[in-house]
């Protein structure tokens, strides 16, 4: 019961957020808040990228915004009058995604140049072309879980079992090592609360990435 209510919890007070931000009509606001709400945990360096959905249009304004920080970005795909991008810290991307439990999911998926120098940019650009593939069937690939830092285990398991039977759902489905994700989960939540906070309080995005 608590962590259901600490989940529509949640979603209220990201709701609100969202109305009071939309309602300004600043787009650089806006669009800062939906880069917090939605990316906090990797803002505070705790991922080496995250996803993030902003409105068709607005993508001058994100060049703008992510100007002032280390923080590189592009967009996947579009849906629904939605731009869907990964933002990511290039060296943090490189390293994980080198990773070998890493290398042998992007492999069996169609992945090439595992061991290219050029990594990074070699592995979003076919994640590019899979996300097109799957973005019309309303699905996004399973091994997008590797790019955002998902437990290899999890995400193998997610793909074998169609996405059921999981342990635990939050940030990702949690198949393996339940408490260890908890943990994670908490301190997501978090420094999510702490980048809203500071958001509210005029920080920028560059102090808000401290």
């Amino acid at each position: 019961r608590k962590e259901k209510f600490e989940k529509e919890n949640k979603k209220i007070m990201t709701a609100e957020l969202n109305r009071y931000f939309f309602q300004k009509k600043e787009t650089d606001q806006y669009l800062k808040f939906l880069i917090v709400s939605q990316c906090a945990p990797f803002l505070k360096r705790m991922r080496a990228a995250s996803l993030l959905t902003i409105p068709d249009g607005t993508k001058i304004q994100m060049v703008s915004l992510l100007s002032q920080t280390e923080i590189m970005w592009r967009e996947l795909g579009t849906d629904k009058g939605k731009s869907i991008c990964i933002l990511y810290r290039e060296p943090d991307l490189k390293e994980l995604l080198g990773r070998p439990e890493n290398h042998h999911i992007l492999y069996i998926n169609g992945y090439t140049d595992i061991n290219s120098e050029n990594l990074v940019e070699i592995q979003l650009k076919e994640l590019k072309k899979r996300m097109k593939q799957f973005i019309s069937k309303g699905k996004f690939p399973h091994e997008i879980g590797v790019f955002l830092g998902y437990p290899a285990s999890d995400v193998e398991q997610f793909t074998e079992q169609d996405g059921q039977n999981y342990k635990m759902n939050g940030y990702w489905k949690v198949y393996d090592h339940v408490m260890d994700a908890a943990r994670i989960f908490s301190a997501y939540d978090q420094a999510r609360m702490l980048a809203v906070n500071e958001l509210l309080l005029g920080y920028d995005l560059k102090m808000i990435c401290r």
